[in-house]
């Protein structure tokens, strides 16, 4: 997922420089996975999740 970069705010408090970090507002505006497309990945995950779950029983 390409993510897009957040802002650094420069301000001044008592005769000091600043920086804050300032994300950008949840949710994202362009989900990369339309909702429809959840069930498809979810039933594509299942069987490495299955996978997984043996593995570390074992």
């Amino acid at each position: 997922m390409k993510r897009t970069k957040d802002t650094d705010a420069i301000s001044t408090m008592q005769d000091n420089a600043v920086q804050a970090f300032v994300p950008h507002p949840l949710p994202p505006s362009n989900p990369p996975q339309a909702p429809e497309a959840f069930p498809n990945l979810n039933h594509q995950a299942e069987p490495a999740l299955a996978r997984l779950s043996a593995a570390c029983r074992g």
